[in-house]
């Protein structure tokens, strides 16, 4: 009786820690480990809804995407308890322009309660242009040519552009100004030089504003 006892236990508890495996989440699934980090699937026969794509809700830190394994994960970024100056590090492709603010000593701007909003260009968008020899007054002059002032979504950008016939212009802190236009699906930025780039990561949302990510940088002459 004894023996069947035993061995009754030890198939139940087998039983459970093969369940438990079962539902552990796998650590090649994991970016970061707190709440406010991203988590992806590794899987790319995943199909996600669009509530997995895009977060559950505005509120929620949780963004899934799909991705194929050993390739970096880019996604929309919503960490609301950290501002911009200490979240940008977090977006993947965004490190140039991250520098770069560091440089111009605008880390500190980005780091209060004042909110603003970025229109960043990615690390491709610098693509033939060399920061290393720019002054830190030229660098301060082109980044703040990337920021307007205020908390703008790209829900915003929209109502704006229904607003005012499908063009809006707003006025950044370098006190030049960007046009914003749709263009079929896609919202498009142009800078006063007529230049006009693509908003291909939008709504990364932060304390202190929003960064939405661009393929171009904005004044730049060719």
């Amino acid at each position: 009786m004894n023996t069947y006892l035993k061995l009754a236990t030890a198939s139940v508890a087998a039983l459970m820690m093969t369940a438990c495996a079962s539902t552990d989440v796998d650590d090649s699934m994991r970016v970061g480990g707190d709440d406010n980090d991203v988590y992806a699937s590794t899987n790319p026969d995943v199909e996600l809804s669009d509530a997995q794509t895009f977060g559950i809700n505005d509120d929620d830190n949780f963004e899934a995407v799909t991705v194929s394994p050993n390739t970096a994960v880019a996604s929309r970024v919503i960490r609301t308890d950290t501002t911009i100056t200490g979240a940008l590090p977090s977006m993947y492709d965004y490190s140039t322009v991250t520098d770069a603010v560091v440089r111009a000593e605008l880390a500190d701007t980005f780091n209060g309660t004042t909110e603003y909003t970025v229109f960043a260009p990615s690390n491709t968008a610098f693509s033939g242009m060399d920061l290393s020899t720019a002054s830190k007054a030229d660098l301060q002059r082109t980044l703040k040519g990337h920021v307007v002032a205020g908390r703008i979504s790209s829900s915003d950008l929209q109502m704006k552009l229904d607003q005012n016939g499908g063009t809006y212009t707003a006025q950044t802190l370098s006190g030049d100004t960007v046009t914003f236009m749709r263009m079929g699906d896609k919202i498009k930025v142009a800078d006063k030089n007529g230049y006009t780039y693509d908003i291909e990561a939008a709504d990364n949302e932060f304390k202190n504003g929003y960064v939405h990510g661009i393929s171009g940088v904005l004044g730049r002459t060719y």
